[in-house]
């Protein structure tokens, strides 16, 4: 048995930085408190170069134990299907839960490796609205809260009889507690967001935990009218941070801080709107010299409001 959990430790200890499925994703906020159920769809690419004897040659995960990857490019696929839903009582209360589906991929030198589906872990938000001047020219509300993630997603599937690491499993095997609060200024047509959201992973049952995570972002905001129907453009900045996973040891070798620019569309119509962000990285700094470099992340999400 003891042999069972070290080999499983190892198989986890692989050099990370925090993925979407260890990370919390905090949409824009609408200027609302209408109830309403949304389904995000986003993807997460990160990328590099191994040589022969397994050390990355451009500079997630450390794969270089993995001789399967040596000599080859590598680009993996973080992807996740997110139902959302967001109910507020009498404009101060607000419950949200988060269903999550992923989908990861590895593909070597162009040819898919394995791909990992299923139900991740979900989340359970409440939230305090302070709202401020509500309904006049300059309008701000301010929410404060936290949630919890509860361990539903699967973390040993394996693919051709070996189980890929804990970054492309469906969920952590963890339950983690978080709190966020989320700021957002009205003046006309033109809005300032900004979120900040913190997450204390637990331990699964190998006893591997994934670091502390923070996320940040920060967008401006113009609304323009079309008859019945308005577009938001989106432009601004977001940020994460993951600190050093823990076994029974901690790993040095992991997390770090990646800087993303972030531009985005929203669509609305009277019960509906669409949501458009591509968020390239423009700076990261990771602890690991084996970590992948993440590329860019996208954000695409569909919202039904009501009453």
């Amino acid at each position: 048995m003891r042999i069972k959990i070290l080999s499983m430790l190892l198989l986890f200890s692989s050099t990370t930085y925090a993925c979407d499925g260890c990370n919390i994703y905090s949409p824009v906020g609408l200027n609302s408190t209408k109830n309403r159920l949304s389904v995000y769809a986003r993807q997460r690419k990160t990328l590099g170069t191994y040589n022969q004897l397994g050390e990355l040659v451009m500079k997630h995960s450390g794969h270089s134990s993995d001789q399967g990857i040596w000599g080859k490019s590598v680009v993996e696929r973080y992807q996740t299907l997110e139902l959302r839903g967001d109910f507020f009582f009498y404009d101060k209360l607000q419950f949200s839960f988060v269903l999550p589906f992923t989908n990861n991929i590895q593909t070597l030198d162009g040819d898919k490796r394995f791909s990992l589906s299923g139900i991740s872990d979900p989340t359970l938000l409440l939230g305090y609205n302070f709202n401020f001047n509500k309904g006049k020219v300059v309008d701000a509300r301010l929410t404060v809260g936290g949630g919890f993630k509860y361990r539903l997603g699967l973390i040993n599937l394996t693919s051709e009889s070996f189980i890929p690491n804990l970054d492309f499993q469906p969920g952590t095997g963890a339950n983690s507690v978080m709190a966020f609060v989320n700021y957002r200024l009205t003046y006309k047509d033109w809005s300032f967001f900004t979120s900040l959201n913190y997450k204390k992973n637990g331990f699964n049952e190998y006893h591997y935990k994934y670091g502390e995570t923070v996320n940040s972002r920060v967008d401006f905001i113009y609304k323009l009218d079309l008859n019945k129907t308005s577009l938001l453009f989106l432009a601004g900045a977001y940020a994460e941070w993951a600190g050093y996973d823990e076994a029974y040891e901690v790993f040095e070798t992991t997390g770090g801080t990646i800087y993303f620019a972030n531009l985005g569309v929203k669509w609305m119509t009277q019960n509906t709107m669409f949501h458009l962000d591509f968020q390239p990285v423009v700076h990261q700094q990771l602890n690991g010299e084996n970590e992948l470099l993440t590329q860019n992340r996208i954000n695409i999400g569909l919202t039904y409001v009501f009453n």
